[in-house]
């Protein structure tokens, strides 16, 4: 009979143990809008994926998309922007959990240990008012939207070791959780929905040029400064923009595609003053579409 109890009562107690540790894996994770539970949660996918716990990861990757989305998109934008923002993630909305899983494996493959993580608002005129060269938002949202960046980066063994780093922007909180809404841009080059006098229906708004073409055309170019931060954290490399050129020649919109984000701004300031030879289609200027490279090299 005792042994019988006994049995019993170690039943219990295993059936208990095991609920326990069910109940601790499935569990979904806590977290506030704030920047320091932001810092938790990466370090939590951090953790999961250095231990190869995919299916954790799995449920949180799932987790960072954003649901609802044209719903999230339309109140905290408008109607028409709103519309475009979500028409843009709806296509992308497949790649959170891969881009996610992949840029973690950079991270761990490149040994990244530091993290630095901002908070900003939707409205500040330059994001990240502490995380100098961050690109502008060129959006107006319809109220303040909380978003979060974050960038991992290795200690520098030298001063002449150029920095290692990889970012990833951005989360906002919804429903609860962080999601990721990657740098809430529309497509550059959707199409026009109004229509233009001077263009001939059949005629495209823009076309699409090759870097190198479009770079033999150049009238005038704006040679960067380079940020003093930068130079001297010997950072160094390429900012690549996918710019629209007008019809006049002139930038009238860039885009950061990549880039270091202390090289960003000071690129981005001296792209805009780059004037091209104006791009005829039958005889009409028509806009550009094309990308542009921005070289930062320390000498010596």
């Amino acid at each position: 009979m005792k042994l019988i109890r006994f049995a019993i009562l170690f039943g219990l107690l295993f059936a208990l143990v095991c609920t326990s540790n069910a109940q601790e894996q499935t569990a979904p994770f806590t977290y506030h809008a704030n920047r320091k539970d932001f810092e938790r949660y990466l370090q939590d996918l951090h953790k999961r994926k250095q231990v190869g716990d995919e299916h954790s990861l799995g449920a949180m990757f799932q987790a960072a998309v954003l649901p609802n989305h044209d719903v999230w998109f339309r109140e905290n934008f408008g109607a028409s922007l709103g519309a475009k923002l979500s028409h843009h993630y709806a296509k992308h909305r497949g790649e959170v959990a891969p881009f996610l899983s992949q840029t973690l494996a950079e991270v761990l493959r490149r040994n990244l240990k530091e993290i630095r993580v901002f908070e900003l608002e939707s409205d500040h005129p330059v994001l990240g008012a502490d995380f100098p060269g961050q690109t502008r938002i060129g959006l107006r949202a319809r109220r303040r939207v909380k978003l979060f960046s974050a960038m991992y980066s290795a200690k520098q063994k030298s001063k002449q070791e150029a920095a290692a780093w990889v970012g990833v922007s951005y989360f906002v909180y919804a429903e609860g959780a962080f999601r990721f809404v990657g740098n809430l841009e529309p497509e550059l080059d959707e199409p026009s929905t109004g229509s233009d006098q001077e263009t001939p229906a059949r005629q495209p708004v823009r076309i699409r040029v090759g870097g190198n073409v479009q770079q033999a055309r150049l009238l005038r170019t704006v040679f960067p400064v380079y940020p003093p931060l930068a130079k001297q954290a010997r950072i160094q490399g390429t900012v690549q923009f996918q710019v629209i050129i007008s019809r006049e020649g002139d930038v009238k919109k860039a885009e950061v595609l990549k880039g270091h984000p202390l090289l960003v701004q000071a690129a981005l300031d001296a792209v805009r003053g780059w004037i091209c030879e104006p791009t005829l289609l039958d005889g009409q200027a028509i806009e550009v579409v094309t990308t542009i490279n921005v070289v930062f090299t320390l000498g010596g």
